[in-house]
This record gives structure tokens, sequence and C-alpha cells, in this order.
């Protein structure tokens, strides 16, 4: 099988990583048409520079007479892989894979409008721009001959919003890199320690509900620990101002920690922190932070979630599942977590579920079945 992977795609998210990387290893080959236009922007919803988004506008407009005139000169191929952030890229694409007969994936992964507007409510629901972005991507998710989502919680929300077909949406979990797996073997950090460390790493989104984490912690069985919250983001400036005012000597707050660096900080951590908002997305979706602790076997607490119980189900070692928006059950889940044996940590069997090349067995699975479907209508 061979498929062209096409578009503007962000390359410097894990999800774009871990589809190539995992397709490749189960030897389909893939021949990139890639322009860069998204690298290296970690929040792209907090871009507020006008200038800023006219020239990336700009490098995106002029980016797509190339990709096209490099994908109708492409070899001979079995179907177009378009990738996150491709909702744009689908429907450009649609009429030049209509010509050369051959289907179109997009692996949407997440809802812009439900990222932008009802998670992030960066515009109302009557707002134009709502209405642009929402008509876009139904205009997407119809040009495409299957839409992949990270959850099927989420594959049930595009099938309800977008009044398609269940039938036309796929899923194919996040997963976690190959280098959460191979976690160097360290001594416990709480032989290091006399209290134990909460991680908390992010964008500082809506469906993180870090005001939670901070509640948490300030809280009087919460001043028992200490608390790493790492990250930016939309949220970033009201959370700053919560922690100077609240004044937590135990809570230790860092911007970023580059990518490569964050198993290290996983590895010092006693229990990581997933997410606790109260939203529909935070209901369904699975976030990188979750895939990522699992991979490194990391006991973890968040929110319990139509979405996380697809994957651990309720009762996963090292798991701590907690009713959203509450601080009082986050740390009854860390005190739970922390009373547990040492060696009750994720399983095996999890594990090997998120790794890439099962992400990338599941992703050909969902290629080889759409191939199979176009066959059988054409006989």
């Amino acid at each position: 099988m061979r498929v062209v992977w096409w578009g503007t795609y962000d390359t410097s998210k894990p999800r774009t990583r871990i589809l190539l990387d995992g397709l490749s290893s189960t030897g389909v080959e893939i021949v990139q048409i890639h322009s860069s236009v998204w690298e290296h922007v970690r929040d792209k919803s907090a871009e507020r520079s006008y200038l800023t988004i006219l020239a990336r506008g700009l490098r995106w407009l002029f980016a797509y007479p190339w990709l096209i005139a490099r994908y109708l000169a492409a070899a001979e191929h079995d179907a177009v892989m378009v990738g996150y952030l491709g909702q744009v890229d689908a429907i450009v694409l649609w009429p030049f894979a209509r010509l050369r007969g051959k289907p179109i994936i997009l692996d949407a992964f997440i809802s812009l409008y439900n990222t932008t507007v009802e998670d992030r409510q960066l515009f109302s629901p009557s707002h134009p721009l709502a209405r642009i972005i929402k008509a876009i991507e139904f205009l997407a998710c119809w040009c495409a001959d299957r839409v992949l989502l990270d959850t099927s919680a989420h594959a049930d929300y595009f099938a309800t919003t977008y009044r398609l077909p269940r039938s036309h949406f796929g899923v194919v979990y996040v997963g976690a890199e190959q280098l959460f797996f191979q976690m160097k073997r360290r001594p416990s950090p709480r032989r290091r320690r006399q209290r134990p460390q909460l991680l908390f790493y992010g964008q500082f989104i809506s469906l993180h509900g870090i005001e939670t984490i901070v509640a948490a912690a300030a809280s009087e069985r919460g001043r028992a620990y200490d608390w790493l919250i790492v990250g930016e983001g939309q949220n970033a400036e009201h959370v700053d101002a919560l922690l100077r005012t609240l004044g937590l000597p135990h809570v230790s707050r860092l911007r970023w920690i580059e990518y490569e660096s964050l198993v290290d900080a996983i590895v010092e951590a006693d229990l990581g922190l997933g997410i606790f908002g109260t939203g529909q997305k935070a209901a369904m979706v699975i976030p990188n932070k979750v895939f990522q602790l699992l991979a490194a076997g990391k006991r973890f607490v968040t929110r319990d979630s139509p979405a996380m119980r697809e994957l651990v189900g309720t009762s996963e070692a090292g798991v701590a599942l907690v009713a959203p928006a509450d601080p009082e059950a986050l740390l009854d889940g860390v005190e739970r977590l922390l009373a547990s044996a040492e060696e009750s940590l994720p399983s095996q069997q999890v594990r090997e579920r998120i790794t890439p090349g099962a992400i990338g067995q599941s992703l050909k699975a969902e290629l080889e079945a759409l191939l199979a479907e176009r066959a059988c209508t054409q006989v």
C-alpha cells in the first residue's frame, strides 16, 4: 500500500509524528507532500498580532499551488492522508483527489468548532466567524471519504453535529512516542524527597481545569504535597495571578519544559495530573499527557469521562478517575494512589495498545477498510 501524506500538517505535534512513524512501521509506503506552516506554534488560538496572523495566512495560502502541483505529479498511490490541522487542506485537495480517483482520509483529530466556540469560547455561536468555522469543518468532513478522531465519544460528536453517518468516522488513539516507553530506571523520588511531588504540564486551556488543581493545592490537605505546574497558554495569566494571590510556597511554577525533557520531569514526579475541566470537550478527548503518563508507567489522577473509560475502563491499576472540577475528589484520588502499593502501575496490556506500532496498525486497518468499501461499491 502506498499513501500520500498531503498538506500543511503540523509535524511539531506528537499526533502527526506518531501516525507517520506508526504507519511506516506496518510496511505502508508513505510519500510526504508537505509545506510547513504551523511548526513551533504551541497554541494557535493564542496568536493575537494581526501582522503575525496575516503573514501566516499568506504563507498558508501560497503553499497550496506548490502542494497541488506536486500531488498531480505524484506517483500512483492508494489513498491520500490529510493530517492535523487539515480541515481547509481537505477542501482544497478534494477536486484534485477526485480527478485522480483517490480517497481522502482526514485526520481531524479535534473539532475546530468545538475547540474555539464551545470549549474556549473565543466566539459566541452566533458570531460570523463561528458560523464560518462550523461551515468549513462540515465541508471538510463531507469532502473526506473517512474522518479520523481520537476517541469514539469524539466521533459521535462529529456525526451528531454535522449530521453525517457514524460510519463516516473512524477512531485512532493518539498514543505516545517511543521515548516515553523508554524511561530510565531511577531510584524512587520518594526516597529523595520527604514530600510527594505532583506534576501537571500542558497548554493551560479550558479543558485542563487548572483552577481545580490550584484549589486542591491551596487546601489544607493539598499542603501535604509539592506541586509542579508547567506550561503556558490561554489561561496562564489568570492562573499565575491566582497563585500570586494565594501565596503557595509548596507550588512551583515553570513556563515550559522542552519536549525531550518531559520524561525526566515525569520520572521525578510521584504522580501525574491529567485534566479536570467540565466542558464537553474534556469528556470527549484523552489528552497527550495521559497517553504519555501511561506509556511511562506513571500513576496519575484525571477526570472520569466516556473517553477515558474507552481506554482504561473503571478499575485500571495506577489510574484514579475522579469527578471534574472537584478539588476534594482530586485529592481523594491522590491519596488513594499514594496509599496503594508502588507496584500498582498501569498494566502492560494498556501500554501495548498505545505504542506507535499499535497506533500504526489501527490506522492501517482504517485505510484497508476504506479501500475495501470502495472496491465493493465499484464492483
